[in-house]
């Protein structure tokens, strides 16, 4: 109940405030001095002129090196001119039906995956000049080629669709220019649009040719017409340009008009209303949610944590069989790594804690989120590439590539390779489909994008995270039993880390989707660490299982069914005592003491604690085989 009244209070602050705000500004018209003003204005003249100034020359630069080159340049014709402002009526005139059909938050997510995409290589091209002899002495200068070649399904005849160069200049850019792109995308802000907007202009400007004056006059007559008739002649472009979010247009900021702070009053009103009813209704502070609501978050929290573990783990046994086919060296979890990780997690765990008390909080989860979005696109690939491949529909043409990139360092003539590997269609259909949920969760935050990158980190963690011997499984859980129960309850760090961090780092449901739909937002919620950590346990029993060629998955069957068990112990408790637990302390036992158990009753312990995926390399691991055979 405090918490309720306190935002009741906050919201009437807030409205007695706006309508403050409107009672100073009477006249509709932006609050703004005449200095604000001549700022505002002189800098959108400003940005105008630098990338028509700059594009020029650079455009010069490229048609000289085009020449000399001998290649192709790119042109628009007189033709292309003429037709130009009826194509671009057309598509006007389609994203005003489209905004008025379909749900225009919908629409801007579809159209901000293609301007992040576009935007960040605007931004790299731009930076490339500048960034290529100013790097900083401590970032080593590195020089690319990458070459990508294809084979479609079904024949032999391999063609060259990418050879280009490129440097660590452009790498950093890379990273700049996706951070910005984050930073649009999680708030929108005007800075942000106008760093891509400038890269648009400034690259626009450099690449598009016109070859000849004729063919200039055409194209502005044409758009000059277009102008005058979509602005003054129907409410289209105005339609279109409050509907459109993308950084197609400078910013700066304003005052809001009179209208939009009576909108804002209402609508602040309106939620003060809410919550007072809420308040009336919920006097123990509690959240409402019905039995039938609670069941249904609660089962389908288990079922999120159930599917990684159960395909991951089958998964996983595929890949350590055609890694052990292929001889490729398999990345492991050793008996040391496990007994340092609970180490380096507190370390981790306790430095984000200092981080957020210490730096704002909203610009580093837009740092964090720039990371996740990243490993959480290639998690979703690599995810959905298996069920992709076999699965496309028969309009999408299936071609297989290899690609291979080489480096040489500046200064050097040895040249090595970095990457050499082996994707098709499937991947690039996979990557569109993730980019969309990315931007999706960056543009709201949605709990169902949330858990669509949540389980593609779970099941890609359980498939590809190897723990070598039972010993090493044995080590890691019981580290992690005491670093979570001391976290939990012992500080209040995990959990302040837990509400400061913005991340794709666990599954949730809303307990009172039943009541209110898509739009719920009284969650419950389960760590990715209580599902991949007995995850990787559970596929390495698998794999023992597949060892013994017994005909039977026992000890994975065994320890699935305990780690339900151990789950639904851990919703149980914390339903009882309304107190979030760490799961861990339920999961661990049953996933370590079941198997266990099984093992010594089948007369298995021995077998079990000495299977190894793979014989162990290092020093430990020669002592280790050399005491085996002494005895």
């Amino acid at each position: 109940m405090p918490d309720i009244v306190e935002e009741v209070a906050e919201s009437v602050k807030e409205v007695i405030e706006q309508m403050t705000d409107a009672s100073t500004n009477t006249t509709g018209k932006p609050q703004a001095t005449a200095e604000g003003m001549a700022l505002a204005y002189g800098s959108l003249v400003l940005m105008a002129l630098i990338p028509i100034y700059f594009g020029s020359f650079r455009s010069v630069t490229r048609h000289a090196e085009q020449k000399e080159s001998g290649e192709k340049t790119e042109k628009i014709m007189t033709k292309d001119a003429a037709m130009f402002p009826i194509f671009a009526s057309c598509a006007l005139f389609i994203l005003y039906l489209v905004f008025r059909i379909f749900s225009k938050e919908y629409i801007n997510i579809l159209l901000s995956v293609y301007f992040f995409g576009i935007g960040v290589a605007a931004f790299v091209r731009m930076m490339r000049p500048i960034m290529i002899d100013r790097l900083p002495p401590w970032i080593p200068v590195y020089f690319y080629d990458a070459k990508v070649t294809q084979v479609a399904k079904g024949t032999t005849i391999r063609e060259t669709v990418l050879d280009c160069t490129f440097s660590t200049a452009d790498f950093v850019s890379l990273v700049l220019s996706t951070i910005f792109g984050v930073w649009y995308l999680w708030q929108k802000h005007w800075v942000a649009n106008n760093i891509f907007g400038l890269a648009f202009a400034l690259t626009g400007v450099e690449i598009l040719h016109l070859n000849k004056v004729k063919t200039g006059v055409i194209l502005l007559g044409g758009l000059f017409v277009y102008d005058i008739f979509w602005v003054f002649g129907t409410n289209v472009m105005v339609t279109v340009a409050k509907s459109f979010e993308a950084p197609i247009k400078g910013l700066l900021s304003e005052h809001p008009k009179m209208p939009d702070i009576v909108e804002e009053v209402a609508e602040s009103v309106k939620e003060v209303i809410e919550q007072m009813t809420d308040a009336s209704t919920n006097t123990t502070g509690k959240p409402q949610a019905t039995a039938e609501g609670m069941a249904l978050a609660y089962g389908s929290l288990v079922l999120m944590a159930l599917i990684p573990i159960y395909f991951g783990s089958f998964r996983s046994v595929t890949r350590h069989a055609e890694q052990k086919e292929s001889g490729e060296k398999t990345e492991k979890i050793m008996t040391k790594d496990a007994a340092m990780f609970p180490i380096f997690a507190s370390c981790a765990l306790f430095i984000l804690y200092l981080v957020f008390r210490i730096f704002s909080k909203e610009y580093i989860n837009i740092l964090l989120s720039v990371y996740f979005f990243g490993i959480g696109v290639a998690a979703f690939v690599r995810m959905m590439r298996p069920i992709m491949i076999d699965r496309l529909p028969p309009w999408i043409p299936v071609y297989f590539y290899d690609a291979k990139v080489t480096q040489v360092a500046k200064g050097t003539t040895i040249r090595e390779t970095v990457l050499d590997c082996t994707f098709s269609t499937a991947d690039f259909v996979s990557l569109v489909l993730s980019t969309i949920f990315g931007v999706w969760y960056l543009w709201q935050k949605h709990w169902v994008a949330n858990n669509i990158f949540g389980l593609a980190f779970a099941l890609t963690g359980v498939e590809i995270l190897h723990l070598n011997k039972v010993k090493t499984g044995v080590i890691l859980l019981g580290g992690l039993f005491v670093y979570d129960i001391f976290w939990v309850f012992g500080t209040n760090v995990m959990v302040t880390v837990a509400k400061s961090f913005e991340a794709p780092i666990k599954v949730v449901f809303p307990q009172d989707l039943l009541e209110h739909g898509m739009g719920a937002n009284n969650f419950a919620m389960l760590g990715l660490g209580d599902i991949v950590i007995p995850g990787i346990f559970i596929s390495l029993l698998l794999r023992f299982d597949v060892s013994l060629n017994r005909g039977s998955n026992t000890y994975f069957n065994v320890t699935f069914f305990a780690y339900l068990v151990g789950l639904l112990m851990t919703i149980g408790v914390m339903h009882v005592f309304k107190h979030a637990q760490p799961a861990l302390l339920y999961l661990v036992p049953m996933c370590l003491g079941t198997p266990l158990f099984v093992a010594l009753i089948k007369g298995d312990l021995n077998i079990l604690f000495q299977y190894e995926d793979e014989p162990e390399e290092d020093e430990a691991g020669e002592v280790s085989q050399k005491a085996e055979k002494t005895d």
